[in-house]
């Protein structure tokens, strides 16, 4: 559903970006609204996403705190175990060593004190291990089934059930060492950055010693691999992070251009239909003129003075563009557009304005937004009353 929420909200971005860019429809109104919708809509959509995120994201937040409490409190019973296996294995050491010399061994051994190290808290913990991997829970598992066998053999020797001899030895070595491997992953899994020391050592990592002192070879060359295995995880997930970051940070860039945009392709619109519209007027006064036929020239009434002083093609296009919105006309045929008439403008008629004022055709789609930007600037830090060929020519020249 999370992901569904990020489609939708890509899609609808998309498709508002689309219509601002090829859409065919007249009414600059009711496109801004429709457009307007979409983006209200995604918006509405990244939020639901971006609260869904942070709600996942705070409870997996909780679940790896509570795990790695956890995970310190069994590590302080491991440590306490470690330190029991590695007393037994010096006893064991001893006695082989004892035995395979032609040494005796006695009979009885009380072992007691060399018997693995009970872990309560661990044993305790039932369901609340279910916030650990399933690897942990097996590694443990597993450590808490070679610890029984081991204080088996053990007790039946202390208990005097079986005699202690070389073959006993052995076997309770191998026990103790095949213990040690599995803690040493434990270790791994659970505390991989737990270290100690033993006498007349430095201190190093409590999983590098137990595997020294087990001996054990094959579960050496497991550990690359397990490390390795976390190491590709975090990776997959930092690059889907990543991945989902990229595309809202687009897609919040693609919101907050989206009306820069839509005026830039507004103006690229509005100058290409009065460019046409321009064109095809001047041809008809090109063909009235050779006629002799005045029907259609331009009376002094439509003549706009402040727009174009010459007979040509602009003052059927003032009413078109509905330039004479808020126009207060001094004379019969004087009309000279001020700041007052410009905030009436939508941006279609301001286009149309910039080009008739500027007389020449040589402002492209950028620098007449740039110019209509300075004139929105102007107007809102000053007085109104000044017309806009004016401020417009200001504006032409300091940007040129």
């Amino acid at each position: 559903m999370q992901i569904a929420d990020l489609l939708i909200f890509i899609v609808l971005v998309i498709s508002a970006l689309g219509l601002l860019l090829g859409h065919d429809i007249k009414s600059g109104d009711a496109i801004a609204t429709l457009v307007g919708a979409l983006f209200g809509a995604a918006a509405l959509l990244l939020g639901n996403y971006i609260n869904r995120r942070n709600e996942r994201r705070k409870a997996r937040e909780d679940l790896e705190e509570r795990a790695r409490k956890l995970k310190a409190l069994i590590a302080a019973e491991l440590v306490s175990v470690s330190t029991g296996l590695i007393g037994a294995k010096r006893t064991m050491d001893a006695a082989v060593a004892t035995a395979t010399s032609g040494g005796t061994l006695s009979n009885h051994a009380d072992l007691t004190q060399d018997s693995p190290r009970p872990m309560p808290f661990t044993d305790n913990l039932g369901p609340e291990l279910l916030v650990l991997d399933q690897r942990d829970i097996d590694v443990l598992t597993t450590l808490r089934g070679n610890l029984a066998v081991t204080k088996m053999v053990m007790d039946e020797v202390t208990s005097g059930r079986r005699q202690f001899g070389l073959l006993a030895a052995q076997q309770i070595l191998t026990s103790v060492q095949h213990a040690m491997g599995q803690l040493a992953e434990a270790f791994e899994r659970l505390a991989p950055a737990r270290k100690f020391a033993l006498p007349d050592k430095d201190p190093d990592l409590a999983s590098t010693i137990l595997r020294q002192l087990a001996g054990d070879e094959q579960c050496q060359q497991a550990h690359p691999e397990t490390v390795a295995q976390g190491a590709s995880m975090t990776s997959s997930k930092n690059r889907k992070r990543l991945w989902v970051a990229s595309a809202v940070v687009l897609c919040v860039i693609g919101i907050a251009s989206a009306p820069s945009l839509y005026e830039i392709l507004s103006i690229s619109n509005a100058s290409a239909k009065y460019r046409l519209d321009q064109s095809i007027r001047s041809q008809e006064i090109d063909l009235a003129t050779e006629a002799h036929d005045q029907k259609n020239l331009p009376s002094a009434s439509e003549l706009f003075n402040g727009i174009d002083g010459s007979l040509s093609t602009v003052a059927p296009l003032v009413k078109k563009y509905r330039l004479d919105v808020g126009a207060q006309s001094d004379s019969y045929h004087d009309y000279s557009p001020t700041g007052y008439h410009w905030k009436r403008w939508n941006i279609s008629a301001r286009t149309v304005a910039i080009m008739m004022l500027h007389g020449k055709d040589n402002l492209g789609t950028w620098k007449m937004w740039r110019v209509s930007r300075c004139i929105d600037h102007y107007y809102a830090e000053n007085k109104d009353t000044e017309p806009v060929s004016f401020v417009l020519n200001g504006c032409v020249t300091l940007l040129n």
